[in-house]
Formats: C-alpha cells, sequence, structure tokens
C-alpha cells in the first residue's frame, strides 16, 4: 500500500528519539506519546479523558497535547522535567504509568456473601499496569483481567471474626465513568510473541465504554536495548522507530518480517477508548 494513503498517514509524523536537545533514552515515552498524540490530533475528545486533577496526570495530559501537535521535542521535555531528569532510560510502566493516577485507573465492583458484614457493597481499585501471568494462556488471563468475576476473602468480616465469607466482584469498569480512562495497559510479562498478543480480542467493553488494542511496545536488548512500537488505528498495523529514519520516515507500514522479528520481545499491549 502507498505510504501516501491519508487512510494510514500520521497527521502528527513520529518523535525522534531523543529529539529535544540535551535529552537522552526518550524511547520509554516515545511509543505513547506518539499513539496518544496522534489519537488526539484525530479527536480531541480522547485527549479530554486524560485526567488533570493531579500534578503527573497533568503533566502528561500536557505532553501528549504537544504530541497533537507534532511537537514531541516539547512533549519530551516537559515530562523529563516532571520526572526531574533528563535521561529517562527504564521501561514505560516505570517511566510514565507508574507515576500517573488516576488517568489509568480501573475498579471492580462486588458484594460481600455474609449477611452481616458491614461493609456488603465493595469497591477494589485495580493495579494501573496489568500482568498476563506466565503460568496461564494469555486469553485466559486477559479475560480475567476484563471480564471474569472473581472472589476474595472479605477483609471487613474478618476483622469482625467472620472468616468464610467472600466478596464477588464483577468485571472491570472505569473508576469514574463520567471520565473513563482513555487506556488501559497490559505487561506482557510471559514469552508471548507479537503474533500471540495479535490474537487478544481487538475490541473490548469495559462498563459501556469500547476499547480498541492500539499499540504493542516492543523491546530490544542488545546493542545497547531501545523500545519501538507496532501501532493499529486504522486496521492495519504501522512500525514505529524513533531511531530509523530511512525511507517513509519513523513510522512506517509493517510488514511480515517486522512481526517476526526476533530481535524485540512485546513489552506491553496499550488498549485505548473509542471516542467515535
Amino acid at each position: 500500500m502507498d505510504w501516501a494513503c491519508e487512510q494510514h498517514k500520521f497527521l502528527t509524523g513520529g518523535a525522534k528519539w531523543s529529539e529535544a536537545e540535551g535529552l537522552n533514552n526518550t524511547c520509554p515515552i516515545d511509543n505513547h506519546l506518539n499513539c496518544f498524540g496522534e489519537i488526539s490530533c484525530r479527536s480531541p475528545d480522547f485527549l479530554e479523558l486524560f485526567n488533570r486533577e493531579n500534578p503527573a496526570d497533568k503533566a502528561f495530559y500536557d505532553c501528549v497535547l504537544s504530541a497533537s501537535h507534532g511537537d514531541f521535542e516539547s512533549a519530551q521535555c516537559k515530562w523529563a522535567n516532571f520526572v526531574g531528569t533528563d535521561n529517562l532510560n527504564g521501561s514505560p510502566s516505570e517511566i510514565i504509568i507508574d507515576k500517573l493516577q488516576e488517568t489509568c485507573q480501573f475498579v471492580k465492583k462486588g458484594v460481600c456473601s455474609a449477611e452481616n458484614c458491614p461493609q456488603k457493597q465493595q469497591i477494589q481499585l485495580q493495579p494501573k499496569d496489568f500482568y498476563l501471568n506466565p503460568a496461564e494462556d494469555i486469553q485466559e488471563t486477559f479475560q480475567k483481567i476484563v471480564n471474569v468475576e472473581t472472589e476474595d476473602q472479605c477483609n471487613h468480616c474478618l476483622k469482625i471474626g467472620v472468616s468464610d465469607s467472600k466478596v464477588k466482584y464483577g468485571p472491570l469498569l472505569p473508576k469514574n465513568e463520567e471520565n473513563p480512562p482513555p487506556f488501559l495497559y497490559i505487561s506482557n510479562t510471559t514469552n508471548s510473541t507479537f503474533i500471540d498478543l495479535c490474537k487478544l480480542p481487538k475490541g473490548i467493553k469495559i462498563g459501556e465504554f469500547l476499547y480498541d488494542k492500539t499499540m504493542v511496545v516492543q523491546h530490544k536488548s542488545t546493542g545497547g536495548g531501545y523500545f519501538n512500537a507496532m501501532i493499529n488505528l486504522d486496521r492495519r498495523w504501522l512500525k514505529y522507530d524513533g531511531i530509523d529514519h530511512t525511507g517513509d520516515g519513523f513510522i512506517k507500514i509493517a510488514h511480515p518480517r517486522d512481526f517476526a522479528d526476533g530481535a524485540f520481545t512485546p513489552d506491553t499491549v496499550t488498549c485505548t477508548i473509542k471516542t467515535d
């Protein structure tokens, strides 16, 4: 397919690794800046879902806003200034997700089985960074994260001497259903390949909202190590690599050889909310 096709062209262009002068190792943030910035450029409603009520979420919103205008240099600088370092070496989980608060916060709501429970209705905060379980089939783990009802011991009952009660939790929900998280973030802690992750559902429903699997971030451990990404916004996978500006630039149509590149290990899966 011709890269000039408007259906697949990134309006924001794509970030150059460490584009901002004086910054090093920006690839842990560049992939998400590219994906979120491009979606925000196409749909400003997506950007408005980023929480701005605490310093970390507000700082990340400002970065994505810059990225949505193709100003990746400013986006990189803003996050580096917030984090307080000119070397963003680390994983995307460490450099971005661990620092956010409400922006990617989901919950599960549950009901205790004990009639005399002091807190029958309960809400369980979910991790901002979900993990695929290496001891399970990834499809099974994915369904447990999103859809499967779970049970846990009721801690409120334990405090009053009741040890046999259970809280039954329903499927995943946004913490704030009036302002749902713009994305769901899942770390690949298994040996699953990019092809394996492609078999996960492309679209999922969380509460009343639809999310699409739009990005797989990959890590190359050799040659100093860095992250790139496969991004799918228009029903076709594109490859983003901030150090490869050959040919069509930093974002290219992905080819079968890219999917089977053994030098890269899938690091995370990101699903983004549909706003159109």
